[in-house]
Formats: structure tokens, C-alpha cells, sequence
């Protein structure tokens, strides 16, 4: 069975998995926000705010 491309659907396709791909990073950054600041309150991971020319920072190390 053949198809023909659709230029409209293909659109559609391109918005559908973009959309997709926004959801999930959102859903992996909020995770790893919140794995990191679970780990901060463990003691686990350290934090040190930095500041720049585009404004503050955020660094990360173990304990």
C-alpha cells in the first residue's frame, strides 16, 4: 500500500512530536530538580551559588 505525502499532515506530525519533546523535558528537568534538592537535603550534595553577567548560578558537588 502506498501513500502519498501530505505536506499538511507532515506539519502536523513535525508540531505532535515537538509538543512531545517539550512534555518530556519538562517532566526530566522538574525530576532532576527535585532529585537534586532532595540530595542537598540529605546532606549527599553541596550547593554554591555563583554570580555572573546573566545572572546567578547554581553549582553542584558531592559532599
Amino acid at each position: 500500500m502506498s501513500r502519498t505525502w501530505n505536506p499538511l499532515g507532515a506539519f502536523i506530525d513535525g508540531l505532535i512530536d515537538f509538543d512531545g519533546d517539550v512534555a518530556a523535558t519538562t517532566i526530566v528537568v522538574n525530576d532532576i530538580d527535585e532529585a537534586l534538592t532532595e540530595l542537598v537535603e540529605e546532606g549527599i550534595v553541596t550547593t554554591e551559588e555563583v554570580e555572573t553577567e546573566s545572572g546567578a548560578l547554581v553549582y553542584y558537588k558531592l559532599a
